[in-house]
C-alpha cells in the first residue's frame, strides 16, 4: 500500500521483492516531472544469514535475482533511478549508485 504524505517533490523508494503488478502500481501512483528513485534489496545476498540455509545455488535466490532484475528494468523503463543493495553494502556505495557516481574503494 503507498500513501502519499508530501507535495511533488523527490520520491527515494526502499523496496524488498516486488512482482511485476507492484512495480506497475508505485509507478501508476508516482506520476509526474520529479526525480524517482528506488533502492531495491538483493535478498538473496542476505540468505547466507538465514538460519539453515545451505550454501550455493538455490532456487530461492535464483528466483529473488531474476525478480529483483526484472522489477529494476521496469522501474528504469519508467524513468526511475535504481540501484541495488546487497548485504554488508556501505550506504555510501549505494547512494552513490542512484546517481551513477563512483565511490573510491567500493567493489562490484
Amino acid at each position: 500500500m503507498l500513501h502519499r504524505i508530501g507535495g511533488d517533490g523527490q520520491v527515494v523508494c526502499l523496496l524488498g521483492a516486488l512482482g511485476p503488478d507492484d512495480v506497475a502500481e508505485l509507478v501508476r501512483a508516482l506520476p509526474g516531472p520529479a526525480p524517482r528513485a528506488a533502492v531495491l534489496l538483493d535478498l538473496g545476498s542476505f540468505l547466507p544469514a538465514v538460519r539453515g540455509h545451505r550454501r550455493g545455488g538455490s532456487a530461492a535466490g535464483t528466483a529473488l535475482a531474476d525478480q529483483r532484475d526484472e522489477s529494476a528494468d521496469r522501474l528504469r523503463a519508467a524513468g526511475w533511478q535504481v540501484a541495488v543493495a546487497r548485504a554488508g553494502d556501505p550506504v555510501a556505495v549505494v547512494w552513490a549508485a542512484l546517481s551513477g557516481r563512483p565511490v573510491a574503494g567500493a567493489v562490484r
